[in-house]
């Protein structure tokens, strides 16, 4: 089994609260080791093939 896991979710500024708390709950074990979760703002996404803004 993995030592640790990174996981990345972009979603919309509204719903990051809601993510957090769920993912926190889902997950919490009481330990050391649970982890951390990181929000962060996501200013532009660009795809690189063609160079278009993802939505």
């Amino acid at each position: 089994m993995a030592d640790s896991v990174r996981v990345e979710i972009f979603t919309e500024a509204e719903q990051a609260d809601e993510i957090v708390d769920l993912i926190a709950r889902t997950v919490h074990k009481g330990l050391a080791s649970d982890g951390i979760i990181a929000v962060l703002p996501v200013e532009d996404l660009l795809h690189i093939r063609d160079f278009k803004e993802a939505q």
